[in-house]
Formats: C-alpha cells, sequence, structure tokens
C-alpha cells in the first residue's frame, strides 16, 4: 500500500493506492461533497470531455478491509461512516518544474474551469495546487478529488494565493526570453511555486507594469487577513450567496485574462532552431522515420507509451501519433525547443497523445545527478513501453564526460527495448564537439556502445544507417538490471 503525503494534511480525506488501483478514503463533509459532485450532471459532462478523473464508491463490505490496512499504515484513525472512492488512475505523472509554459497555462486554465463548475454545484477547491492537474498527452485532467470541498459563501477564494504561486507567478517569470516557466518552479526551490517578489526579479520589464498581473502578484496573502495581518472577522464577510457568487465569478474571470495574457514566446535556446536539420537530406530524414516506426510498431500497441529522449521539436514523436496510434512523451532539457513542440501540438486533434516534458537525463531531480535515486522514480511515473535516444549519445559521452557504460546503464533502467541513432566519430558535430574539448580522453565508438549494449540487452543488432555517419542501434530483451530498481 502506497500513500499519498497529503494523507497527513487532510483530517477528512487521504489517498492510497493498494496494487495498481487508487483510492480516496473521505469522512465528515468530504463525502457529501463528493457524493454531491458524483451525482450531478455536471460531473457526467466533465467525465465524458476528460476533464476531470472518474471515480466511484465502493460497497462498504471491500471499504472495510481497506480502511483497516489503510489505518494501520497510516496510523490515523477513521470515524465509522467513512467511505472509500475507486479514482480512475491516469499516467504518466509528470510535475511543474517538468512542464514547458504552455502546458503551465493549460494547468491554470483547467483548474479555473473546474472551479467554475464546482461553484455551480455549490462546491469549490480547497487549495489550486498545480500537482491537481495531469495530463493525457498535452490534454489536462484534473485527479485531486480530494480537493473538493462544500463552498462557504464568500466574495473571494483562500486558494488565490496557492494560484498566483503556482500558477501566474512562474508564467509571468516564464515571459522572460532566457527563464522558462519550469526553470522559475526549480528556482523556486520546493513544492510551493514562485514567490510573487521572486517573480518579478525574474519577469521581463514589460509585464512588471502591467496593472492586472500588479495587483493580484501583491494580494497574495493569506485570504481572510487584513493588511495589519489580523483575521477578518466572518462577520465583515457578505451573507448574500447570488453576491458572493458574482464576486468569484469576477475573480475566475480576472485570473484567466491574466493567464491568457502570459503567452510567452518560444525562448531563446541552442536547440531552438534545429527544426530545420540541415545536416538531414528529405530522404535521409524520412529513413529515420522509417526506421523508428518499424522499431516502435514491434514493442507498441494503440495507446501504449513510447519515451523519446533528446526528442527536441518533437519530429519523430509527431510521426509515430500519427502512424502508429501511440502516446509520446518528447523529454529534452531545451525549453525553446518544446516551446516550438507545444506551439505545434496545441493545434492538432491527437494533442492528447503527445506531451513535450523538460526534462534532463542526466539530472532529472536538481543535484540529484545522473543515476541518483530520482531516475529509479523518474521510470516508475513514465513507464514507457520503448525508449529512443536519436543523436544524444555523444553529447553525454563527450560534451558532459559521461562514461559510455554509464549512459547504457542510465538507459537499461527502463527496462524496455531502446533505439539509439548513434553519431559516429566520422561525423562533423562530433568533430567539433572534440575540437572544443583539450585532451579529451573518453572512448567513444559505435563498438564501445554495442558493447555496453551488450551488457545489458541480450539482442543488439545494427539496422542501418540514416546517413553515413549516423547509424541506428536497437537493444531488446533486457537482461536482469545490474543495480537495483
Amino acid at each position: 500500500m502506497t500513500l499519498l503525503s497529503s494523507v497527513y494534511r487532510d483530517p477528512e480525506n487521504g489517498a492510497f493506492s493498494d496494487g495498481e488501483q487508487w483510492f480516496r478514503v473521505a469522512s465528515g463533509e468530504s463525502v457529501v461533497a463528493l457524493r454531491r459532485l458524483r451525482g450531478s450532471a455536471v460531473y457526467e459532462g466533465m467525465v465524458s470531455r476528460g476533464e476531470i478523473v472518474h471515480f466511484d464508491e465502493i460497497s462498504s463490505a471491500k471499504a472495510e478491509a481497506l480502511v483497516k490496512r489503510f489505518s494501520e499504515r497510516s496510523a490515523r484513525e477513521f470515524p465509522a461512516d467513512v467511505v472509500i472512492f475507486a479514482v480512475e488512475k491516469v499516467n504518466p505523472v509528470t510535475y511543474p518544474w517538468e512542464w514547458v509554459n504552455e502546458t503551465l497555462r493549460s494547468a491554470a486554465l483547467h483548474t479555473l474551469s473546474v472551479r467554475s463548475q464546482l461553484l455551480a454545484l455549490g462546491l469549490d477547491l480547497k487549495d489550486a495546487s498545480a500537482f491537481n492537474v495531469q495530463f493525457r498527452g498535452s490534454t489536462p485532467i484534473f485527479m485531486d478529488i480530494g480537493s473538493v470541498e462544500l463552498w462557504i459563501p464568500n466574495p473571494t477564494w483562500k486558494a488565490l494565493k496557492q494560484f498566483i504561486y503556482h500558477f501566474l507567478n512562474p508564467l509571468a517569470a516564464g515571459m522572460s526570453s532566457e527563464i522558462s516557466s519550469a526553470q522559475a518552479w526549480r528556482l523556486g526551490g520546493g513544492h510551493n511555486g514562485v514567490k510573487s517578489g521572486e517573480s518579478r526579479r525574474l519577469m521581463p520589464l514589460s509585464q512588471k507594469f502591467r496593472p492586472g498581473l500588479a495587483l493580484l502578484q501583491a494580494a497574495a496573502v493569506p485570504a481572510g487577513t487584513r493588511s495589519s495581518g489580523k483575521p477578518a472577522l466572518q462577520a465583515e464577510l457578505p451573507s448574500d450567496r447570488r453576491l458572493c457568487l458574482r464576486a468569484n465569478a469576477s475573480l475566475i474571470d480576472r485570473l484567466r485574462r491574466n493567464v491568457l495574457l502570459l503567452k510567452a514566446k518560444p525562448h531563446r535556446s541552442t536547440w531552438a532552431g534545429y527544426g530545420g536539420r540541415s545536416h538531414y537530406s528529405s530522404e535521409q530524414l524520412d529513413k529515420k522515420k522509417q526506421f523508428t516506426r518499424s522499431f516502435v510498431s514491434h514493442c507498441a500497441k494503440a495507446g501504449d507509451l513510447v519515451l523519446d529522449i533528446g526528442g527536441n521539436d518533437g519530429v519523430v514523436g509527431l510521426d509515430l501519433i500519427k502512424s502508429l496510434d501511440v502516446g509520446v512523451i518528447v523529454a529534452d532539457s531545451d525549453s525553446g525547443a518544446l516551446d516550438m513542440l507545444s506551439n505545434v501540438v496545441a493545434k492538432m486533434e491527437e494533442q492528447s497523445r503527445l506531451m513535450p516534458l523538460v526534462s534532463d537525463i542526466t539530472n532529472l531531480d536538481s543535484f540529484r545527478g545522473l543515476l541518483g535515486e530520482e531516475f529509479d522514480a523518474f521510470r516508475n511515473r513514465v513507464r514507457p513501453v520503448a525508449v529512443l535516444c536519436h543523436a544524444v549519445v555523444h553529447h553525454l559521452v563527450i560534451s558532459q564526460a559521461i562514461p559510455m557504460k554509464l549512459v547504457v546503464e542510465a538507459l537499461s533502467v527502463f527496462n524496455v527495448p531502446i533505439q539509439i541513432e548513434f553519431v559516429t566519430e566520422q561525423d562533423q558535430k562530433v568533430r567539433d564537439l572534440l575540437a572544443q574539448i583539450n585532451r579529451w580522453q573518453g572512448e567513444y565508438s559505435l563498438q564501445a556502445l554495442v558493447d555496453s549494449l551488450e551488457q545489458h540487452f541480450k539482442e543488439v543488432k545494427i539496422v542501418g544507417y540514416t546517413t553515413e555517419t549516423r547509424v541506428v542501434v536497437e537493444a531488446s530483451l533486457p537482461l536482469v538490471p545490474v543495480r537495483k530498481v
């Protein structure tokens, strides 16, 4: 049984998994709120449109055994009227510091849409965390049903500060041509978003003087307090329910307009202009796509997930979702290139099957490094059925001086078939990299790659060349990993 840390923060709600199934345990007013939502036409519409996870109340007989195990595991006691809901699982799980600006913007707008629909039912969101939203490809889905609560008429939203920290502030910082919202999240140093002062230091000058945004950032103080810091009296709040609803509708509209205005241009970066691929002819690029389609077609079925490491503008991933109906995560450390990809995906019908993910394979979690403990966690939450690693190994081995055997070991952790496009020593890109490093002494060769792969896979084969100096190598039938995962 796996518990979410939220089980210790919310006295009426908790989340846990039992095998592959996720559950919500609820009591008190949380049960009333979730039953009201579950029995509404609003819920049916949201589920049919893929806006919220599906959840069902389970029988008391099954719930009793689960509650007993949950109580023992969490050291929490629940009242006799506790209720368990089985909740639809969403994979993969990703985090705000892995999202491009457009992904975070989409999550912000989705949060506001969910809240607006809940208010019509007399419900609300008790928090506005970016972690409440996950994605199917690039399509957001609200997954934290434990955040749903009964609405107490109030002209504002007690989660306003968190919404500003988790969405508006990093998006405002991401308007800079140099800083992305993902980088702003990482600079924030934790799971609490970006504070207004930090955001204003990072955002471009043009945003600092936008009155609507400045006022919202200044308003990011705990709800229910005066400027003096003294608690506001409940009697000071308007008692008219309709007035409070209108005030909240106005607040949601105000937040939505500010989010819509925070649409950044693609960031300036090393690889943002790589899409031209001048070192490939159109025939060679077609050959690369053909190799990839053939490989994936033997590893994946419709709906399976493929991880494209260093996929840049997603030219291969886009081809896969159109030709094979698979899901693709394009993971790259270059937010500028992924910004360009997200603009393309936003115009596609298949956007629910491709997600750009800001991710550096050598440093998946800041300051942990290659093959740190977080690597296994990344593998477990993404769970691809195949991995692509095209024209990436030379950057890792030469530019970052990571030994070939460690690069291959990192890729083998996914424990699935891998396709590598290896850029040989004769390639001009490799020569240019080596020319920039004095006395480079690493081992970089096709044979070194094959030897390392054979330590982790039963079947390693060279399947062909995309260009005269770029060779496609495939490895399948993983051996037992050499490291504990």
